[in-house]
Order: structure tokens, then sequence, then C-alpha cells
């Protein structure tokens, strides 16, 4: 009999999908560059998102680490997409795949969200530093895919191709 401790334990079941955690504001929703009641920035849903969620819900398991859903509730996902675009959001499809996802709670850093213990992707616009230092003192910088759809608007019809080669190199 096998020792299943150790090594053995720490790796992944050969059935494991990987994680793909995803933040919301800056990576699917885009800053319109106008504001809203209270000066609060408007938002749209950017070109590809619907696209991107389809794909990574297929061939991931996807979780919000957004500072909308740091409680592990999705509610403030779901008002940030209707309010970005109200006709989407009442599409049963869409609503549907937004409420699909789940949230982990995190506190002040989004690491805590993340079990690192098996293999993720993180796409962030804007990886807080805490995390930042984790990934790094753990080798695992390329797990992190920086999307900013604020500069780059049409970066997530790109995006499936990146994660597909960071697979493949890791």
């Amino acid at each position: 009999m096998s020792n299943q401790t150790g090594d053995l334990a720490a790796a992944p079941a050969p059935d494991v999908r990987i994680a793909l955690y995803l933040d919301i504001d800056g990576v699917l929703l885009r800053r319109t560059r106008q504001q809203g009641f209270g000066a609060m920035s408007l938002y749209e849903i950017a070109s590809g998102a619907t696209e991107l969620l389809e794909w990574a819900t297929a061939n991931f398991d996807v979780f919000w680490l957004s500072t909308r859903t740091s409680g592990g509730s999705i509610e403030n996902a779901e008002r940030a997409f209707r309010h970005a675009s109200p006709s989407a959001m009442r599409s049963d499809r869409f609503s549907s795949l937004i409420r699909s996802i789940p949230a982990p709670q995190w506190d002040t850093a989004k690491i805590s969200g993340i079990n690192i213990a098996n293999p993720f992707f993180w796409i962030d616009d804007d990886p807080d530093p805490i995390s930042v230092a984790h990934l790094t003192e753990n080798d695992l910088m390329h797990r992190l895919i920086k999307v900013s759809v604020d500069r780059e608007p049409d970066l997530l019809n790109l995006l499936p191709g990146i994660i597909t080669e960071r697979r493949k190199s890791h």
C-alpha cells in the first residue's frame, strides 16, 4: 500500500478542474468615464464578457473574486451587472450565468479567497499588493493574468487563448 501523505496528498486529483477566479470591475465591467448618482463611476458590460463567461464556466470551476463579493455573496455582483446593462440582465441566460458562479469569502487580501493548493488562474485588473507578494513568495505569479478592459476594451476576446497558452506552459 502506498502512503497517502506528503507530496501525494498535496497533488490535486486527476479529475480536479482548474479554478478560475474572476474580478468584476475593470475585467468584465468597463468604466464608461461617466458618473452617476453620488459621483459613482458608471460601468458597461465589456465586449466579449458573455462569451468569456460561457467559455469559462464550461472549462473551469469559476469563482467571483471581487470587492463586490468579498463577503461570499453574489448580490452586489448581480446588481453591478444589472446596472451596467439592464437589458442583458433581463436575459434568463445571462442572469443564470451570473448566478451560477459562487463567491468565496475573503478579507483584506484576495489571496485568502483562492485555494492555492489546487491549480488555478486569477484574472484581475489591479491585484492587491499582499496577494501579489503571496503569489511571488509561492512561485505562483504565472497564475495571475492582469486584464484591464478600461485600457484594452477588446482584451476579453483574447483571454481564452491567453489562458490556454498559460495552461500549456505550466
